[in-house]
């Protein structure tokens, strides 16, 4: 009795492409028990095409970066019309703006999304919270090519990166046209991993493609606005693996934000050279929360810390712990969780220092400087 009178919708999953759209029948069909469409004297039910398709975002429980690539025009983007969910959303699930601080939440018994986040845009990211797995829905048409296009702002400002294409596509082969503009610090960042851009001009990091549905933040140095224009490219021959494959990295489902770190591991020998094996696995603490796992790429780490908990970052390697020091080597630091902070650089990265009390070298004025209980000695052995 409670399906009775609601309306059928009816969509249809190309094999293809893998993208799946909406069809439109020839009369409204309203779910009747016993009834049937189409049959005796009824002229068939015609089902056509409406050009309009649904992008279908998973979503594991906890926060989600999340971003469309439809145009949602049609329906001017009304959180409550063109996105939709698998299962039932939970009370309380919540789908948040990070650009304009705009938020919504579930209300199960009136089945919507209730609050000052009304309407969605592709060029826009969201920030979803699932109480339960969850397939987010969104219904809207193909964007045209005139329409991926947004607007950045310099002075190291984070702004919001929806990924506009159907298709995974690398980092660079996306950023194209932002090439001419790029200068070295520029980031891009994930939930789980990010890249940044050195200065021989290339995106060094974890974080490798753009992923239909990822939302994502950017971060551009310089201190002008420019536009960046995205550019379809062509349907891989596998697309539906392209579209459906996602990089295995660890992921905090519990934290909404995260903050970058570019680090490395003094080896005993120097303190601007890593000579560390390429298996071991640095983790990062806020407290007791396994906030960051990463294994280093050329000597170096891409953290993405992910917590939402104020706290001193702890640093460990096979149950050891280390410890950040000073760029001169001899002192140890502190670093505390910081939503959307970054530390250390691709020629500059923080040095982690395993946390014990035997001597080390490292490299001050072309001279090798021995530091031992935090004071500096010569080679010889000569307090200094």
């Amino acid at each position: 009795d409670a399906m009775n009178s609601k309306p059928i919708r009816f969509l249809l999953w190309q094999a293809s492409t893998g993208k799946t759209y909406g069809l439109t029948p020839n009369e409204n069909v309203m779910f009747a028990h016993g009834y049937v469409y189409g049959c005796g004297n009824n002229e068939p039910l015609i089902l056509s095409m409406n050009g309009s398709e649904r992008q279908q975002i998973e979503l594991q429980a906890g926060w989600n970066w999340v971003s469309t690539h439809l145009d949602l025009t049609a329906t001017r983007g009304d959180v409550n019309t063109c996105m939709s969910a698998a299962k039932p959303w939970t009370e309380g699930d919540l789908i948040k703006n990070p650009n304009t601080r705009q938020f919504s939440t579930y209300n199960e018994t009136n089945d919507v999304f209730t609050g000052t986040l009304t309407n969605l845009h592709h060029s826009q990211i969201y920030m979803v919270y699932a109480a339960n797995a969850n397939t987010m829905r969104v219904s809207g048409e193909i964007l045209s090519e005139d329409s991926m296009k947004i607007s950045v702002r310099g002075d190291g400002q984070w702004n919001p990166m929806p990924c506009m294409f159907d298709q995974r596509i690398s980092i660079t082969e996306a950023l194209s046209d932002y090439y001419q503009h790029a200068s070295a610090g520029d980031m891009i960042k994930a939930h789980n991993r990010f890249a940044t851009f050195s200065k021989d001009k290339r995106w060094v990091g974890d974080l490798t493609a753009f992923q239909p549905g990822e939302g994502y933040l950017f971060r551009r140095m310089a201190p002008s606005s420019v536009e960046m224009k995205f550019f379809k490219p062509e349907m891989k021959v596998d697309s539906r693996k392209s579209i459906v494959e996602s990089p295995s990295a660890f992921t905090n489902p519990q934290a909404a934000t995260n903050m970058t770190m570019i680090a490395m591991i003094n080896d005993g020998m120097s303190a601007t050279a890593s000579l560390n094996d390429v298996n071991d696995v640095l983790k990062v603490y806020v407290g007791d929360e396994l906030a960051a796992v990463a294994e280093p790429i050329d000597s170096l780490y891409f953290l993405t810390i992910q917590s939402d908990r104020i706290g001193e970052l702890r640093f460990e390697i096979d149950g050891q712990e280390y410890t950040p020091i000073n760029a001169e080597g001899n002192k140890r630091v502190a670093i505390h969780y910081v939503s959307d902070a970054h530390h250390g650089s691709l020629l500059a990265p923080i040095v982690l220092k395993k946390d014990d009390n035997r001597p080390y070298k490292i490299i001050e004025n072309q001279h090798v400087i021995i530091i031992r209980n935090n004071e500096k000695y010569d080679v010889t052995g000569k307090k200094l």
